[in-house]
């Protein structure tokens, strides 16, 4: 919304967000505070406890044979390297044996040292045994030099974790201000929407203002009408384009094989030779062998089945690519639309009459069925599309004539190459 009164309720609904988003954040973050200062303090005293164990096992040699060079060459690498304030190792009789304590050079380590005091104000001790017999006792203080260490780590992360939860929020805050915005917002545009633009499926959500709500619930009932009345005459111009898709279907092909009928199959050819003028093409024109006997003794049922098991085993002969179809009654036509040579054509039709030696059962009789093919390529025998067919029909029925069950291919001077197929 841009009004001035939306705008400010917006901003002061944010901030008021936001500040209770700090406030919280704020108190989350002294409580991890402090239970990170109760946890480090912890895992200091149970370090210290554990150096001063490390210590006593790593002197108990030199205690026990009164080494007390050795002795102080390992208490002062420990200590340097764990940053002791002092560490020093006592007889069981009291007397000191050792001691190390860390020169103080810079305020830095006086400001370590008074830390270390006041966090650890008991040194940590830990007995020095040998075969359960105590010879001494280690004592260790700590300078707070790691526990800054630690607590500056967890105040850096910790800071990092609130600016992040600040920004989370804030992002929370503009996502909340557009999600109200919006609904108001969508009043206005599907009231815009459907004057200017109507448009199916757009409904208005519920509003928490009563006089908004109603308002929406009259529109989304105006653009149930529209839609319903939308979706109607969507319906009918769905069933009108399935229908004309259906005629088309039908026009273009045969409907007991499924095959492309004549009229698709000249139009297949047309194409075929205006699109690839230059490359080399056939026609197969296919007649049934007895088919008229077998549909007279075994019935038009049989030879029905017998037309649909030709047409399946002629699809399964050719490619994809390949054009197959019905002429009418026992007739089909195979368009090889790209041939390397001649011979491409001829061992088709081998792979065709092939195919046709497998006998089918026909109303309880074994029926093989056989087939003339005549052959015309292109360019060679025709150059359009009506002469080409012409051509490979003419074949056909000089296979016929030669006995059945054969190829021929197409010769203009009557000198004919036939295929014999047994």
């Amino acid at each position: 919304m841009s009004t001035t009164g939306s705008s400010t309720l917006f901003r002061a609904l944010r901030n008021a967000y936001l500040l209770t988003t700090a406030l919280a954040l704020s108190l989350a973050g002294l409580a991890l505070l402090a239970l990170s200062l109760a946890t480090l303090h912890q895992h200091l005293e149970s370090k210290l406890e554990l150096l001063a164990r490390t210590i006593a096992y790593s002197t108990e040699a030199a205690v026990l044979f009164g080494d007390r060079e050795t002795a102080a060459e390992i208490l002062a690498q420990i200590a340097e390297r764990e940053h002791l304030s002092q560490a020093r190792i006592t007889l069981e009789s009291g007397a000191p044996f050792v001691t190390h304590a860390r020169p103080r050079h810079t305020a830095l380590q006086h400001l370590h040292d008074r830390l270390g005091s006041w966090l650890f104000p008991n040194d940590t001790e830990a007995d020095i045994l040998h075969n359960q017999q105590r010879l001494g006792r280690v004592s260790i203080r700590s300078d707070g030099a790691a526990f800054i260490t630690l607590m500056s780590q967890t105040l850096m992360l910790g800071l990092l974790c609130l600016l992040l939860a600040g920004l989370a929020a804030q992002g929370l805050a503009r996502l909340l201000e557009r999600r109200i915005t919006s609904q108001l917002d969508a009043l206005a545009a599907i009231a815009h929407s459907a004057l200017t633009q109507p448009q199916a499926g757009q409904r208005l959500p519920s509003f928490s203002i009563a006089e908004f709500d109603a308002l929406a619930k009259d529109f989304n009932a105006l653009l149930a009408q529209l839609e319903s009345r939308h979706q109607h005459l969507k319906a009918r111009q769905s069933d009108l384009e399935k229908d004309n898709q259906t005629l088309t279907w039908l026009a273009m092909h045969d409907n007991l094989t499924g095959l492309s009928n004549r009229a698709a199959f000249l139009q297949g050819l047309n194409h075929a030779l205006l699109q690839a003028p230059s490359q080399r093409k056939a026609v197969l024109y296919l007649d049934n062998d007895g088919f008229k006997q077998i549909n007279d003794r075994l019935g038009h049922a049989a030879g029905d089945t017998l037309l649909v098991e030709v047409a399946r085993r002629l699809r399964g002969a050719v490619r994809e690519s390949d054009l197959v179809a019905r002429l009418g009654g026992d007739e089909f036509a195979v368009l090889l639309s790209t041939l390397g040579s001649p011979s491409d054509a001829t061992r088709v039709a081998v792979k065709i009459l092939e195919l046709m030696k497998q006998p089918l059962t026909l109303n309880g009789q074994l029926v093989t069925p056989g087939v003339s093919i005549g052959i015309a390529m292109f360019p060679d025998h025709a150059d359009n599309a009506n002469e080409l067919l012409k051509a490979a029909d003419h074949a056909m029925y000089q296979a016929k004539r030669a006995g059945r069950n054969r190829y021929q291919v197409f010769d203009a001077s009557t000198q004919l190459s036939t295929g014999v197929f047994e």
